[in-house]
């Protein structure tokens, strides 16, 4: 069991405190003598083959002149009676070998070294000293000595031994001391600590601790009791305010949810018919009406959105913020808040880079929560910057235990100063009042991302500096925790057994572009009939629960759309009897809806969940998703392992595309030759014919050169052979990232835009 500092008792942290700092100041002066004492004795080793060095050269002088070698070898043989000195060589003035001393032990007799400029070295335990012989002023060759460190080393094991027993004893001496010591200044605190546990235990604050030291100790103790008294006169305030808050909470909390509803009910007639008339006035080729029509429009997302941001703040502020965490790729995200931003980058003329690193494939989130702070985040840069560049970049972090999805939207526009940075995510606050007049916005956005990071684990920070740009960076986990489960009684609504109805008898065709629409509500029919009627479906409504029960089992549509809000039979009923109805339980259900419960929704098995007002781009991209994409299209599926083949096509085949397989690249292209072929899912690493050589094989022939082709990676992909596809695939993915589930959702984007 590991047990921190923290967590021992309070005269073993004073003992631990007082021998840590005594332990270091003597370790410290210990090892400054330490230290000093070698390094003295270095010198003075250094100083002795200096004398010896002299010597060779007092003694060896004439006889090296005059070319008597036999007297400058007696001279060495001499240091015979040197017992550290290992060798000494003597060099005439053109460097060669003139004489040499060996100790009887020398391992290098057969070698000589050469003559260096003066100096020493200390080598392989070993010292070695070069010098120039001169007689006067007047070189006559160089000298080189060399000496063991045995005296060294032997004065290095003394001292460091006689310093350890130093160290242990005054330890020793230290720890007795520290023993009696800690008493007089633990106990006091141990008589506070108890007083402090009792309060905590007890919850009673008219507990009081005992004086029973003077000095500081003495003022702590009365400090102590001083604050029990304040809390404890406070406490009786704090529950009165408590009580006010709640009840004014509940009613704040009422009266929200009645406005979210009578506000948002107009407002989907609004959005909804302004963007109706502005279909039609196109339709009769009446421009002349769509600039107003075009500003109805705009007010009324504008008042939306800021009620939804008043609706989510008070709901994050009470804590009935919820989260539903599913998992999802981050690419297909960037690319949908890319095209949805798109519009405000032409605006002021900037210009939108993405970028998302090989290792961000997936994370386990809330969807609408990170979508909503990117979109928040892309918005800003946009807003704030003229003619400038805005990056969107995500990459991985890994922090201890935790892997980090970590999002940055940089871009080069106005700045802000280091004082305003700190109310950036303040509700409300902007940086001045002349930000506001001239660029807009309730100061919401901001304010509410962070809470929605903090919400899933995470945050955002910001830097920034004037004329120079702002930099956002959110950190959320890659594995958001999930939340409370959704308690068992709302998870176990009533769900009756239903009989067995006829169904009725449209042609298959028929039923996979009908949508059946169960809503109240005659504005929500009118705008659902006209939207379904654009994206090339047809709208069967039904204006009751009841009555959407019975039209579905009737008509077997392929998707339904369910309001919860209706008399006599809400949502959730209609939901939960859907669901147990086996005939009836495949057929996604998407909610649509002014309230907002996302989690009870998928709990009784909503296939999607959307809040009014309905975003038609969003609602557009979710019934496609739910439609069977590939239906009547063929894609081909090149892979050279059977497995990932089969559960490729299996997948593909369930979305109602028309499979054909190939194990190689030269098999592809023979069924390219047999059928006309509308995709291609291409393995690159492939015997016979890898992906790269069939890409380009593809590219020299005009008939196919059009057909998108996504690419499976083993491996990320080196920047060399991302140019060799560049232009040829739309989407290259790697194989360790996406499941074929996920690939088969590229597949069927793709699948729709080439349709």
């Amino acid at each position: 069991m590991k047990l921190e500092f923290g967590e021992l008792p309070i005269k073993r942290q004073l003992m631990v405190i007082t021998m840590a700092t005594a332990g270091v100041v003597l370790l410290l002066a210990c090892a400054e003598l330490f230290i000093f004492d070698y390094l003295s004795c270095r010198k003075k080793l250094v100083g002795d083959l200096e004398l010896v060095a002299g010597m060779v050269e007092a003694n060896t002088g004439a006889a090296l002149l005059f070319g008597d070698n036999s007297t400058v070898k007696e001279t060495l043989d001499a240091f015979k009676a040197q017992p550290h000195l290992i060798s000494a060589h003597v060099f005439s003035r053109e460097g060669t070998l003139v004489a040499r001393y060996l100790r009887a032990d020398a391992q290098f007799a057969s070698t000589a070294p050469s003559p260096e400029p003066p100096g020493y070295r200390f080598e392989n335990d070993r010292l070695i000293l070069h010098t120039h012989l001169r007689y006067g002023t007047e070189k006559i060759g160089d000298v080189c000595v060399i000496s063991d460190l045995e005296e060294l080393n032997g004065r290095i094991a003394r001292y460091a031994g006689l310093l350890a027993a130093i160290v242990a004893a005054s330890f020793l001496v230290g720890l007795v001391l520290s023993s009696r010591l800690q008493k007089l200044v633990s106990g006091p605190i141990l008589h506070l600590v108890e007083r402090a546990k009792m309060v905590a235990e007890r919850n009673d604050f008219s507990i009081r601790a005992e004086r029973i030291a003077g000095g500081e100790l003495g003022l702590l103790i009365d400090g102590f009791n001083q604050m029990l008294a304040q809390v404890q006169r406070g406490n009786a305030a704090l529950t009165v305010a408590r009580d006010r808050a709640e009840e004014a909470s509940r009613t704040k909390s009422s009266f929200l949810a009645n406005m979210s509803h009578e506000l948002r009910t107009p407002l989907n007639a609004i959005i909804g018919y302004s963007e109706m008339l502005q279909e039609h006035v196109q339709d009769d080729e009446r421009p002349e009406y769509l600039p107003d029509l075009e500003k109805i429009r705009e007010a009324g997302k504008l008042l939306l959105g800021l009620i939804n941001d008043i609706l989510d703040l008070s709901k994050i502020e009470a804590g009935k913020m919820g989260l539903f965490i599913e998992t999802f790729p981050v690419r297909p995200l960037f690319d949908e808040l890319s095209s949805i931003v798109q519009p405000l980058m032409v605006k002021n003329g900037n210009r939108l880079e993405v970028r998302c690193a090989d290792d961000v494939s997936t994370m386990q989130a809330d969807l609408t929560k990170v979508r909503q702070v990117v979109l928040n985040l892309l918005s800003n840069g946009a807003k704030f910057t003229e003619g400038g560049t805005v990056l969107l970049d995500a990459r991985r972090e890994l922090a201890g235990d935790t892997s980090w999805i970590v999002i940055r939207v940089e871009d080069s526009g106005i700045g802000i100063t280091e004082a305003q940075l700190g109310q950036l995510f303040l509700p409300f606050t902007q940086a001045d009042s002349s930000t506001t007049r001239k660029y807009g916005g309730t100061g919401l956005g901001l304010a509410i991302s962070r809470r929605f990071c903090q919400l899933m684990g995470g945050d955002i920070t910001a830097e920034s500096e004037v004329g120079k740009g702002t930099k956002m960076t959110a950190r959320i986990p890659a594995v958001v925790a999930p939340p409370e489960e959704v308690p068992e009684r709302e998870q176990q609504r009533t769900r009756p057994t239903l009989g067995v109805v006829p169904a009725y008898h449209s042609s298959s065709a028929e039923r996979e572009t009908t949508v059946l629409v169960i809503d109240d509500d005659p504005t929500i029919q009118d705008l659902m009939v006209g939207f379904l009627q654009r994206e090339g479906l047809r709208a069967v409504i039904a204006g009751s629960g009841a009555e959407g029960l019975r039209l579905a089992r009737e008509i077997r549509p392929a998707i339904i759309t369910l309001d919860v809000m209706m008399p006599e039979m809400d949502g959730w009923t209609v939901l939960s009897q859907l669901k147990a109805d086996p005939e009836l339980s495949e057929i996604p259900v998407i909610m649509l809806t002014v309230v907002d419960e996302k989690n009870m929704g998928f709990a009784l098995g909503a296939a999607d969940y959307v809040t009014k007002p309905i975003e038609r781009s969003r609602l557009s991209a979710i019934l496609n998703r739910h439609r069977r994409q590939g239906r009547g299209s063929r894609v081909l599926v090149v892979e050279d392992e059977v497995d990932t083949r089969e559960k490729l096509s299996e997948t593909l085949r369930k979305d109602g595309w028309i499979v054909s397989e190939a194990a190689n690249g030269r098999v592809a292209l023979d069924r390219l030759r047999e059928s006309s072929i509308d995709l291609i899912l291409l393995d690159l690493a492939m015997p016979v014919m890898n992906g790269f050589e069939l890409v380009e094989e593809i590219q020299k022939h005009l008939e196919w050169k059009d057909v998108p082709i996504i690419a499976l990676a083993p491996s990320p992909l080196s920047s060399t052979d991302e140019a060799r596809l560049e232009g040829s695939v739309k989407r290259i993915l790697q194989k360790s990232s996406f499941g074929p589930e996920e690939i088969a959702l590229e597949v069927r984007a793709h699948g729709a835009a080439r349709r």
